[in-house]
């Protein structure tokens, strides 16, 4: 029980009603805002450096250092309240999304999960009423940013204001125990002076400051960027991270290096784990000691104390509220684009003439790649647990020999007018996933009809002949590419075995049950990319109109499409406070006759310029930092 002396110098006890309970709820009142403080990615560094400086409030900086030492995403599931430190881990949280690296075969690994809702990917918008009610790609180029430089006064303060802070820091965490010097035992005013002096300067300065520098954003910098990059015109390539989500209706495309792609963020190295559990147990200790150490001063000087802490608390709760910018700032300048496809859109309605089934429109890589990785992000944005159906590497054999309009019901074809194939190739059938299909038109301008894979397990298949495993006496036919011959409906063999009169029947087919039957009763070796091993069996007759019904709904689905945006791109510049942008008409965004690649001219100038500007003379100011189509002069504002 706390203990003050009266005027006689005798000990009683402090009333309960008093002096305690005003300490405890004034903590109480504290401990959430400071949680939030330090947890917030959006936080001044002065901030969170204000966390600390009343005893008043060490409870959130407790539980804040206490997450992050047993891990964040493990806290949350243990029913802790993270506050907003979501985004310091890779791991998945509630309010996290699912980024895809661009390239992986399979779902995404734990490290693949960010909370961008704090970081510099919230600033993504658009600006035209035109995008709502459809899905935006938003294609993060990277951002500039004013390098630090010891030559310049403006980065040399970046240095000395956060010592300032640091030792204002120090000393108000201790000011309130100063007064007691003389007062109280000397060890247990040492003990808590050099206990509070170590929260301020670890818990409330090493620690953040640590977190918050080391904590990847996820976006590359305009200057770390290849060149030759933008000049190709490619939105996506391998190592680029892709986020669907169904929920925001939109899709983001995030450019990487492999610096930036790398999983872990600051929340989840080890030694920062451990930096927090020692400024976990470095806070309990200071708390603790100067309840013990109050407890054993006079009356009078334990109403001082309250009463500093109660101005250095209301001191804070004024900062915090006005959140004035004293810290030198070098703001980020986010360079991205908004459109309605990767690809040169695809035209809305099926073309009326007859199809050329020796010249067509191919798929890409990239469109086949995007695919992959949109639709796993966007199935586990969804919280859907379940086996993983689309396959890269089968799909990947599509590049350049299946259509860029893939479900066109005039690609339909019967697998006796190819079968038995040439001697020196193979016919495949690979499975089409829905996910798949829905995402490869998303990337090419088209929001698909109502999903026709939900009947009976049917799927679609494109028929692919493939050149024959190579020998040494045909090396030749190795290079050889797929070939599309056109699309087939595939039913699993596990269909045709329940419909079996006897059990014989079905034991003799036991060895068949991953395999599929075509319409036309051709035996399918497996139901992703298998070969057509022979003629079966006629389809049964009851498993024919399901067949015929299901083709009919893939035509319905494709001519009920629409577009999934307006005829133009929008080009951004994000920077604090302030987001601008420009159009370019669909005739000038994409390149046409070169794989319908989109115009990234503007990109180039934005990398070339990043790496040579001067961000100090003339091309910068103190809150703005431009690039070609956005210099400073439009992105500066007064700062809020």
């Amino acid at each position: 029980m706390m203990i003050l002396s009266d005027s006689t110098g005798d000990s009683s006890p402090l009333p309960a009603t008093s002096f305690q309970d005003l300490s405890a709820v004034l903590s109480l009142l504290a401990a959430d805002t400071v949680e939030k403080k330090l947890s917030t990615e959006s936080s001044y560094d002065w901030e969170r450096m204000s966390s600390v400086w009343s005893t008043f409030g060490l409870v959130g900086a407790v539980r804040f250092n206490l997450k992050v030492c047993a891990g964040i995403a493990s806290s949350e599931r243990a029913g802790v309240n993270l506050a907003g430190a979501g985004g310091y881990t890779s791991f998945q949280t509630a309010d996290a999304l699912s980024y895809w690296k661009l390239g992986d075969p399979n779902p995404a690994p734990v490290s693949g999960w960010r909370d961008v809702r704090n970081q510099i990917l919230a600033r993504l918008t658009s600006s035209s009423p035109a995008w709502v009610r459809i899905r935006p790609f938003y294609i993060v180029f990277g951002y500039s940013q004013c390098p630090f430089s010891l030559s310049h006064f403006r980065c040399i303060l970046e240095l000395l204001v956060p010592m300032a802070w640091s030792l204002l820091t120090a000393a108000l965490t201790t000011l309130p125990s100063v007064l007691l010097i003389g007062k109280v035992s000397e060890g247990i005013q040492i003990a808590t002076l050099a206990l509070q002096v170590g929260t301020g300067l670890s818990a409330g300065v090493l620690g953040p400051l640590l977190l918050h520098r080391h904590n990847s954003q996820g976006v590359a910098h305009l200057r770390d960027l290849p060149q030759s990059r933008a000049n190709r015109g490619v939105v996506v390539q391998e190592g680029d991270h892709i986020m669907t989500s169904v929920s925001r209706m939109e899709t983001q495309i995030v450019w990487q290096t492999p610096e930036t792609t790398k999983g872990l963020r600051s929340g989840d190295f080890w030694w920062m784990r451990l930096l927090c559990g020692f400024n976990t147990l470095v806070i309990l200790g200071a708390y603790i000691c100067s309840y013990v150490c109050l407890s054993t001063a006079p009356v009078t000087y334990q109403y001082a104390w309250l009463a500093v802490q109660a101005a250095i608390l209301l001191g804070r709760y004024v900062l915090w509220a006005r959140r004035p910018l004293l810290f030198p700032h070098r703001p980020h300048c986010l360079l991205y684009a908004v459109s309605s496809s990767i690809a040169e859109p695809l035209p809305v309605d099926i073309p009326k003439e007859s199809l050329d089934r020796d010249a067509f429109p191919t798929l890409s890589r990239e469109v086949i790649d995007f695919a992959v990785a949109s639709a796993g992000s966007k199935v586990l944005n969804k919280r859907i647990e379940g086996n993983w159906r689309v396959q890269r590497p089968s799909l990947l054999d599509l590049a350049n020999a299946a259509p860029s309009d893939l479900v066109d019901t005039r690609h339909l074809t019967t697998l006796k007018d190819h079968f038995p194939p040439t001697k020196d190739s193979t016919l495949f059938v690979h499975r089409l996933p829905w996910s798949f299909v829905e995402e490869v038109y998303a990337a090419q301008g088209l929001i698909l009809g109502l999903n026709p894979w939900a009947l009976g397990g049917l799927y679609l298949g494109a028929v692919l002949a493939k050149p024959k495993i190579p020998s040494s006496k045909s090396a030749k036919i190795a290079t050889r590419p797929a070939r599309f011959l056109g699309l087939t409906a595939v039913h699993p063999f596990r269909e045709h075995v329940s419909r079996c009169s006897n059990r014989s029947c079905a034991c003799t087919h036991d060895r068949f049950t991953k395999a599929g039957i075509t319409r036309e009763g051709y035996l399918i070796s497996n139901l992703v990319d298998g070969s057509v091993e022979s003629y079966f069996a006629p389809v049964e007759p009851d498993l024919a109109p399901l067949h015929d019904q299901f083709l009919t709904n893939i035509d319905r689905c494709r001519s009920t499409s629409r577009s999934n945006g307006p005829g133009y791109v929008e080009i951004h510049a994000a920077t604090r406070g302030k987001d601008i942008s420009r159009m370019e008409q669909q005739s000038d965004a994409w390149v046409h006759g070169e794989g319908g690649r989109m115009n990234l001219s503007f990109v180039e100038k934005a990398i070339a310029h990043a790496k040579t500007k001067r961000h100090f003379e003339d091309d910068c100011f103190l809150d703005a930092c431009g690039v070609p189509m956005f210099p400073a002069t439009e992105l500066t504002m007064k700062a809020k």
